[in-house]
């Protein structure tokens, strides 16, 4: 059993949290949607509320989130960007 413990892959997470910005925004009505979404695949979402994509940023740099929405544009430099990956639309 030991032998193979160290060749599985570990499992997914089963919640995530996700830094959506201001209670009245855009990011976070999409997160919310989001969160329902994942919810009925087993994924548990947590909608951690910011000020902002800059704060968004931080808090996945800080690892007190686990993804964010970010608008174009917005960066906390070339030194931590090199850490991130993002999707756009």
């Amino acid at each position: 059993m030991l032998f193979a413990w160290r060749y599985v892959e570990p499992t997914p997470p089963d919640s995530i949290r996700l830094a959506v910005g201001p209670k009245d925004s855009s990011y976070y009505w999409l997160g919310q949607r989001y969160q329902e979404s994942l919810k009925n695949q087993g994924l548990q979402v947590e909608l951690v509320e910011t000020q902002g994509s800059r704060e968004n940023l931080e808090l996945v740099r800080d690892g007190e989130a686990d993804a964010a929405f970010v608008q174009s544009g917005v960066s906390l430099g070339k030194e931590f960007s090199e850490h991130f990956f993002f999707l756009a639309s």
